[in-house]
């Protein structure tokens, strides 16, 4: 019996330590929306779920709704005028993703390099002229200013 009672206890403590926490705060969970791949190995939903069960965030199904934006390897057509009005956005490359689509959403053109390591953000100073003249090159994945 004793025994029964300390496995019992032993597993409510464990499952109690698994669970998320609940967020008390008197600000309102940011309004986030996620477009992307809903692969478990990624995590980046499973993430996003976990933090609404947490109720830091509130997921919706509606970008205009959103505070933030989370782009999985996609970006969805509308999206741009959302982030140029103040959305905040976290996005993660993927293949689909062209280099025209990311110059919209961020307003300002990109160079894009595709790598197999990952590397960190650069600074580079940006000729607006000439990155004007090649906007149009820019649908082309291949492309290199």
């Amino acid at each position: 019996m004793r025994e029964s009672l300390i496995l019992v206890m032993c597993l409510i403590v464990a499952l109690t330590a698994c669970a998320p926490a609940q967020i008390e705060s008197t600000q309102p969970p940011i309004r986030v929306y996620y477009a992307g791949a809903e692969n478990a190995q990624m995590g980046v939903k499973t993430a996003l779920d976990l933090a609404q069960q947490s109720g830091a965030i509130t997921l919706v199904m509606d970008p205009a709704r959103a505070q933030a934006l989370v782009l999985n390897g996609v970006i969805r057509p509308g999206i741009a005028p959302r982030v140029h009005d103040g959305a905040g956005v976290m996005l993660m490359l993927g293949p689909e993703i062209i280099l025209q689509q990311v110059w919209d959403l961020m307003g300002t053109p990109v160079t894009i390099e595709h790598a197999a390591e990952a590397a960190s953000l650069i600074a580079r100073r940006i000729d607006r002229q000439r990155a004007a003249r090649h906007r149009v090159d820019a649908t082309n994945p291949n492309w290199e200013n």
